[in-house]
């Protein structure tokens, strides 16, 4: 009853009968079970969630119903919208339509009978007022009340006028909570400080893990807020400084990220700290004991056709892949031997079921093992689903089991009474052949199945090791990926493990180590080159969208480094003191001059030990993306549809939180580029209208989805926009 009374006498001022009006409507009405949570919310908690005008926070708690007590105590949108509102006024409500009913919004926007109207302007009134008697201007023609009005309905004014406490401020949100937080500047603040300041204020201890996101680039933590702009951002709502997560804590805490969805982000990722190679580099740094172990069981079981990618010693340990790959279509046997793993020999075990079948050793790749009973996924090498014939033939064996050799070597090998062999065929259909021809070369098929070759069984932390290697990795190819014009998806990628160039590599003397993480693409004919020779190769490129494109991650000792900025050691020997030359180029690949932009770095080592290659990665190009604009979209309330996308299509799905990085990378993908296709899916908040119409400006035919809860509301705006329709749902399918 105190906090009852309180609200009808202390807020309910003769001037404020409006208010008791309002609340007698809850109190009495068909809403009184609202009006009883409010009363018992604000008893429990107390002044909470008053903020600084009681009057406007009762009003937006009691409008607002479906931000329960649930949400005001694990999220901050109550914040959020206490912010939005005071700042941008009236019509910024339907930012937060997910909140509130939509006749009760409309009436509100309404503000001949808005409430919430009147609760604003009380809230403007003495910091416009002021302004305009500071400013010298009179009220004359009721010119006050004019400005007043405009300010608490509309989003832009000419006389956008907000509370006195903001002139020495700056608002920055904390993209971790969603949280905005005022920041008071002064003359010398740096960017390392605000962001300090924040996470202060946020009682966490993680600003060495953050940056600052201003302007569709990250800054520079040493920059004073003046001389990154940051000042002029004091009156923004829309383009606000944001505090992000770096990606590599991101991928930590949100394990969708980097697996089933890429977050597009402005950051200059360290790919050393992403890879977690510590430098100057170490041993365990670069091969941990878990990658030394699965190379060991690789080279003990791999088949003689793949140990032909190795014979300078090279080990390849295909990574886990989320997403559909190409060899997924060709025809699989998974086989399950009653026998321990460690019981027998794997490939006398495969050479005793190719004679079954009837063809080589070598047309048989293992690509996953489980234990227990020894399960292997098999593939067939690619030649072999060209002549159908005997693709029907070993089918026909493996359903009625005529796997003579195979069941002797099991019974000679184990004392149990079970020896009976487990068979299921994936992709053996002669309509799913057919279809699945690719137009890529059989050369190119077979390279990728043997770099996925992996006769090896995986303990759950080394498994887990793999996988974060794996997102990682992509993590950082995805990074260039998004800022370019053609579009490319991570088919597969594998550690490559090499006792003997790193003993060459490590023994390697220079005065000055300088070590970088650098990359060097290439195709598949020059693979077993690279590999056998350590780059020391006759480049063979022949550039084509028809094949596999491979970008080998390697660390390289630069030690001493010459800077070319011009065409002189075009077709010459290096410079006999340097042990490398640096080069920035221009995208045309010629050098740049002194005061040019910086487009490309590139560097040329003069000896094949200063290179330790690390991954391989094998690329295919592509002509369509999708866009998922969602400013939670680190949560992971969308991760299954992410998955189920992920393993039936093979596309990048690029996640982004704001309007501006989503608009970003369609100019770079689409414009001059009419055969590339998109699909573009948001929530529809936070000015999703705006954002649909931002994105339609670039391709009017651009598809849309809008995936919601509150559809009504979405399917109000959509249907004003032009054809083609925009898609309004809340089903996943």
């Amino acid at each position: 009853m105190y906090f009852q009374q309180k609200w009808e006498t202390e807020y309910g001022a003769s001037s404020n009968q409006w208010f008791i009006s309002f609340i007698k409507k809850y109190q009495n009405g068909e809403n009184h079970n609202i009006y009883e949570r409010i009363l018992t919310r604000t008893a429990e908690y107390g002044n909470t969630y008053m903020k600084n005008y009681p009057i406007l926070s009762i009003i937006l708690q009691l409008l607002f119903e479906f931000i329960d007590d649930k949400y005001l105590k694990e999220t901050n949108i109550f914040d959020d919208l206490w912010f939005t509102i005071t700042i941008d006024g009236l019509k910024s409500i339907t930012k937060y339509s997910d909140y509130i009913i939509e006749d009760v919004m409309n009436e509100q926007l309404n503000k001949s009978q808005s409430t919430l109207f009147q609760a604003l302007r009380e809230y403007y009134r003495q910091a416009v007022f002021l302004k305009l008697q500071q400013s010298y201007i009179l009220d004359e023609q009721n010119l006050y009340d004019l400005v007043l009005d405009n300010v608490t309905e509309h989003e832009e004014s000419e006389h956008r006028i907000v509370p006195l406490d903001v002139y020495d401020n700056i608002t920055v949100r904390f993209r971790k909570t969603n949280t905005l937080y005022r920041v008071r500047i002064y003359q010398d603040m740096t960017v390392k400080d605000l962001i300090a300041d924040v996470c202060r204020q946020a009682n966490t201890n993680i600003c060495n893990n953050c940056y600052l996101w201003f302007d569709s680039r990250e800054l520079n933590i040493n920059d004073t807020i003046f001389e990154a702009d940051l000042y002029r951002s004091w009156n923004s709502t829309k383009d606000l400084p944001e505090i992000r997560l770096k990606y590599i804590q991101i991928l930590q805490s949100a394990i969708h990220i980097g697996k089933q969805i890429f977050l597009a982000s402005p950051e200059h990722i360290s790919y050393n700290e992403l890879f977690d190679i510590s430098l100057p580099s170490t041993k365990n740094s670069i091969t941990p004991s878990v990658v030394k172990k699965i190379a060991e069981q690789i080279i003990q079981r791999e088949s003689s056709v793949s140990q032909s990618l190795h014979n300078n010693g090279a080990v390849f340990i295909p990574l886990p892949n989320c997403s559909r790959q190409l060899i997924d279509s060709l025809p699989t046997i998974i086989l399950t031997a009653p026998l321990s793993p460690n019981q027998f020999d794997w490939n006398v075990f495969l050479e005793c079921l190719a004679d079954d079948l009837e063809i080589n050793r070598t047309d048989l790749i293992i690509v996953n093992v489980e234990q227990g009973s020894t399960k292997f996924k098999i593939k067939l090498r690619p030649q072999l689903p060209q002549a159908l014939e005997t693709v029907n033939k070993i089918a026909k064996k493996l359903l009625v089991m005529v796997l003579p050799k195979c069941e002797k070597f099991v019974a000679k090998h184990t004392i149990s009474m079970k020896t009976e062999i487990q068979v299921e065929l994936e992709n053996f259909a002669e309509k799913k052949i057919i279809e699945d021809k690719s137009c890529l070369s059989l050369e190119e098929i077979d390279l990728a199945l043997r770099l996925c070759e992996r006769p090896a069984i995986i303990e759950n932390n080394s498994w887990k090791f793999l996988i974060n290697k794996n997102r990682h990795i992509s993590t950082c190819l995805m990074q260039s990926i998004q800022s370019c014009s053609d579009e490319y998806v991570i088919d597969h990628v594998s550690i490559v493990y090499n006792e003997q160039i790193y003993d060459k590599y490590q023994n390697l003397t220079t005065t000055d180590k300088n070590e970088r993480i650098l990359f060097h693409g290439t195709s598949t004919i020059n693979i077993n080159g690279i590999f056998e020779q350590n780059f020391q190769y006759n480049s063979r490129v022949k550039r084509t969208d028809r094949a596999f494109s491979y970008l080998i991650c390697s660390l390289v000792r630069l030690g001493k480094t010459l800077t070319v900025t011009d065409m002189r050691y075009k077709g010459k020997p290096m410079h006999p003191d340097y042990d490398s030359h640096y080069i920035p180029v221009r995208i045309d690949g010629d050098p740049i001059s002194k005061g040019e932009t910086l487009t490309f770095e590139e560097f040329v080592v003069k000896k094949s030990e200063q290179i330790m290659p690390l991954y391989i990665t094998g690329l295919l190009k592509v002509s369509c993306f999708v866009i998922w604009r969602d400013a939670k979209i680190t949560n992971e309330a969308n991760s299954s549809i992410f998955e189920d996308m992920k393993q039936r299509y093979a596309f990048n799905i690029y996640g982004t939180q704001t309007s501006i990085e989503a608009i970003n990378i369609l100019n770079i993908k689409l414009i001059n580029n009419d055969c590339m296709k998109c699909v573009v899916v948001s929530n529809g908040s936070d000015d999703g209208e705006d954002f649909v119409k931002r994105c339609r400006s670039i391709r009017s035919s651009l598809p849309i989805i809008i995936f919601c809860q509150n559809k009504s509301y979405h399917k109000k705006w959509a249907a004003t926009l032009p054809n083609p329709k925009i898609n309004v749902t809340s089903s996943p399918e």
